[in-house]
């Protein structure tokens, strides 16, 4: 099978799931997940993350240790290449590729999942797999057929699906929860009552800390947050093209934003004045007191800011061209965001401060909501990506 860079013939020609899916292994009473045996040589070391993939996907419904009643099927062993380390070691790479090649029921990759957190393309060969992954530019995404995971934030509270009751017919037997009720916005004002404000000189890890999933009680809402929008993060010399421009929505009053370059390292004559005024804020007070939280590509498409404004309340305001929101198909990230081409730069300021305030406080209460239904653990976005690929077999099936 022919390759170009490590990704596949299939991966470039675009598989979908007419071509690349394997339908006679599924029903709709059937989509039994399989997880291989870890080797007794991994081609590398199974990291924290994808130890809680693995457990996300064993406490499903779906697990089943007989490869014979199964779906789909997921590797043993890990292959997230986290903080690009694929990128970095090809080695890796092509350990990666022939332990997939050497799975015992491989068929070229067909109704094999695979997951990636790299910031760049996939650099293995993953043939006619499907991916679920993060940072995925539009010009690689295989829509409906591929799923894009978030970063996992930095902050997000170790809440563990096995701790809570019911978790399984409540979020995916849709009894008590409706997920088209998640993107309709409110336009009464109700939310108020539903938050009790911090003083000002919370710090952010007890911020993230203190975090409750259910009463959210400790989120400032948006009337009472000193900021209309905020951003504190690196910038690069060869990444995050927008990143290098954001400094002009500074006004120092409402909107603060404030840049590092990356590692302290000078590319540009901005870089010793914005090593200066870096710390004036602080990064979780800033999130907990703006309204409005600017996310942007990182080094790679995503970048952990969006989950980290969400579970701070903030409502994301999303300048990214070319990336795939997370679980795309399922979440309908326009009533939860406000995505701004990033030739429109200049216009920032002036749309948020047209919003109506009963409009932000409705879209507050949503971002919380869905943060909380599709977020707030690795188990819980793993988990719906599971029902987003189901939801998929079960439309191609009825065709």
């Amino acid at each position: 099978m022919k390759s170009v860079e490590g990704i596949s013939r299939e991966y470039i020609n675009g598989c979908n799931m007419q071509r690349c899916f394997n339908y006679s292994r599924c029903s709709v009473e059937k989509f039994g997940i399989y997880i291989y045996p870890e080797p007794s040589k991994s081609p590398i070391q199974m990291t924290d993350e994808y130890t809680k993939i693995l457990s996300a996907i064993k406490s499903s419904p779906y697990h089943v240790t007989n490869p014979e009643q199964a779906c789909i099927f997921v590797p043993g062993f890990d292959t997230l290449c986290l903080f690009n380390s694929c990128h970095q070691n090809p080695e890796l790479s092509s350990r990666i590729s022939h332990s997939l090649r050497s799975l015992s029921h491989w068929d070229g990759g067909r109704n094999h999942i695979v997951f990636d957190y790299s910031d760049f393309l996939t650099r293995y060969d993953v043939g006619m797999a499907i991916l679920f992954k993060t940072s995925v530019p539009q010009r690689m995404y295989r829509h409906n057929f591929d799923v894009v995971l978030p970063l996992y934030a930095r902050f997000t509270p170790s809440t563990s699906m096995s701790d809570e009751q019911n978790n399984w017919d409540f979020y995916f037997g849709f009894k008590n929860n409706k997920s088209d009720e998640l993107v309709q916005i409110n336009k009464s004002n109700k939310t108020k009552s539903q938050y009790v404000s911090q003083s000002e000189s919370q710090k952010s890890s007890k911020l993230f800390e203190s975090f409750d999933p259910e009463k959210l009680s400790n989120i400032r809402p948006s009337n009472q947050r000193r900021y209309l929008l905020s951003f504190k993060g690196s910038r690069y010399s060869n990444f995050g093209r927008i990143r290098n421009k954001i400094r002009i929505l500074d006004n120092e009053d409402d909107i603060i934003i404030r840049t590092s370059c990356f590692l302290g390292i000078s590319f540009d004559d901005d870089c010793k004045k914005d090593a200066e005024r870096y710390n004036d804020y602080d990064y979780g007070e800033l999130l907990e007191n703006a309204k409005f939280g600017l996310v942007l590509p990182g080094v790679g498409e995503h970048s952990y800011r969006l989950l980290e404004v969400m579970q701070a309340g903030g409502i994301p305001v999303i300048m990214n061209d070319d990336g795939v929101l997370p679980l795309e198909g399922l979440i309908n990230w326009r009533t939860i965001s406000i995505q701004i081409p990033e030739s429109q730069l200049s216009k920032v300021g002036p749309y948020l401060r047209s919003l109506n305030p009963n409009t932000i406080a409705a879209m507050q209460s949503n971002v919380l909501k869905a943060y909380q239904t599709y977020f707030i653990s690795t188990q819980r976005y793993i988990q719906w990506g599971l029902e987003l690929l189901k939801q998929r077999i079960w439309f191609y099936e009825e065709r």
